[in-house]
């Protein structure tokens, strides 16, 4: 009878592993057609990229969207939680943007207005945080709104000053009829804009006494200024990894280095 009893529950084991395991690569199947598998050519504009997901597969997720041949679209999300139930809510929310027209893609505004108001009530408990931006190369521009995330990071060429892109906005699919502020900010020749989750900024050491912080990325990005963004992008990581002491995150890490050529 103890013999009976220890193979059904190993066989109940192994089932359930098995449903992880299947549950798991649904994820990363649906994930790999939301996260790009390759950064476009975009002119007056060089972008890296590092995305990497906790566990495997988590809920960050970056977009790209050349515009016309002057503009072009950045989004950096992080959806709350892990694993199949946050994979399938960054691929609505792809499915969302992906009906979106030039109009709506253009005001960083309304896009988070319209994501909010498709979103709203139907997350089963998960937000999500992002910041969205458009980059004009003509008029060296950036205009952008946020929505709950991490202020990106620009440091200017011509000041050496590192400027946070603040401004106001809620996480996206709690409150109904949320207003998202935007703002704009100069971008010329020389400038770097990061674009990160708090997967790096509350990475911390395994006895939770060092944690990596805003001030500590700020002093990263200005360490790697003559790097190329997708080395810049690299190393960022490898200074909050080294800070830290430790390798493993707790948390999807996602991050985007774009230069003003």
């Amino acid at each position: 009878a103890n013999r009976l009893s220890v193979t059904i529950k190993n066989a109940d084991l192994f089932h359930r592993v098995v449903d992880s395991d299947r549950e798991l690569q649904r994820a990363r199947e649906v994930m790999s057609k939301v996260i790009p598998t390759t950064i476009p050519y975009i002119k007056g504009l060089d972008v890296g990229a590092e995305h990497i997901p906790y566990s495997n597969v988590g809920g960050d997720f970056y977009s790209i969207f050349k515009l016309d041949t002057e503009r072009t679209g950045f989004l950096i999300a992080d959806v709350s939680g892990h694993g199949l139930s946050a994979s399938v809510i960054a691929a609505v929310m792809n499915t969302i943007i992906s009906t979106y027209d030039k109009e709506i893609l253009s005001s960083p505004s309304k896009f988070f207005t319209g994501l909010n108001h498709a979103l709203n009530n139907k997350m089963a408990g998960n937000f999500v945080t992002a910041f969205y931006c458009v980059i004009d190369t003509e008029k060296n521009t950036i205009l952008y709104s946020n929505a709950g995330h991490n202020h990106p990071l620009l440091l200017q060429n011509s000041t050496d000053n590192m400027i946070p892109l603040e401004t106001k906005g809620k996480l996206i699919g709690v409150i109904p009829d949320l207003f998202f502020e935007e703002n704009s900010m100069n971008f010329k020749t020389g400038d770097r804009l990061v674009l990160y989750t708090d997967g790096i900024s509350e990475h911390s050491s395994e006895d939770r006494s060092k944690r990596y912080s805003e001030e500590l990325i700020s002093l990263s990005i200005r360490k790697s200024i003559s790097k190329t963004t997708k080395e810049a992008s690299a190393q960022i990581i490898s200074d909050c990894v080294e800070y830290c002491n430790r390798p493993k995150f707790d948390d999807d890490v996602t991050l985007l280095v774009i230069d003003r050529k």
